[in-house]
């Protein structure tokens, strides 16, 4: 009865980390199209440096995809060094608002 146990646990433990791969996966997958659809509307819409910048921000921070795998992914749009301008576009808004206020105080 033990190892059934045993063995019902070690099932139930693969099947938690098959799941959460796969959450990574589809969330890695959306944050990617996120940016690619964005860089697409460059030209039309004023804010998709910003989106896609986002998009790469969390993919990069959050989901702790490495540089050259999220370039990689990105299919040749973004190069190293777009990459990194577009996420250093993308610091929350919170930030940029302290420090605006900041500039003004002084």
């Amino acid at each position: 009865m033990t190892s059934q146990l045993g063995r019902v646990r070690a099932r139930a433990k693969e099947e938690e980390h098959r799941r959460q791969l796969l959450r990574r996966a589809r969330l890695t997958e959306m944050l990617v199209i996120k940016a690619l659809n964005a860089l697409a509307q460059r030209g039309r819409d004023p804010r998709a440096d910003v989106v896609a910048g986002e998009a790469l921000r969390d993919l990069s921070g959050v989901e702790d995809v490495s540089l050259k795998e999220a370039v990689r992914l990105c299919r040749g749009e973004v190069d190293a060094a777009e990459f990194k301008r577009l996420r250093a576009l993308a610091c929350p808004q919170s930030a940029l608002t302290s420090t605006e206020s900041d500039h003004k105080g002084r």
